[in-house]
């Protein structure tokens, strides 16, 4: 059975990091960023991650255009807050096919952002203890 479709939004350093988390667990991930680290990501086919438990990589998709992002099975959002609405309105064509959705961002707005896209059923509570560079 192939693992679930991720997809990342808001994939700056520490989004890539959490993709490539899930790419390695078996995840089918992409990962929505701005269009320099899209591109980047695209030509490589795969990111480096160099962390507490050595140096690894992960094979990812990347887009920087929200419409092309591709359906998935579980979305984590780490945009900016105040981000976060239009963010997810630009992947509304993803929303239905959504099992669980979780936001690692700050803020204690952020789940009920999340509840009003997609159902607080599906939303799952996430704080982050990692730290991320490019």
């Amino acid at each position: 059975m192939a693992g679930p479709r991720a997809l990342v939004v808001g994939a700056g350093a520490l989004g890539t990091v959490y993709g490539a988390a899930l790419a390695r667990a078996g995840a089918d991930v992409e990962l929505l960023a701005r269009r320099p680290h899209a591109e980047a990501i695209t030509r490589a086919g795969r990111v480096i991650v160099e962390g507490v438990d050595g140096r690894w990589e992960a094979q990812l998709a990347a887009e920087w255009r929200p419409q092309r992002g591709r359906p998935a099975d579980i979305v984590v959002v780490l945009t900016k807050a105040h981000d976060t609405e239009a963010a997810l309105a630009a992947i509304d064509h993803v929303r239905d096919g959504v099992r669980a959705a979780v936001s690692f961002q700050n803020g204690i707005e952020k789940d009920a952002v999340l509840a009003a896209w997609c159902g607080a059923e599906r939303v799952l509570g996430g704080t982050s203890m990692v730290g991320a560079t490019l």
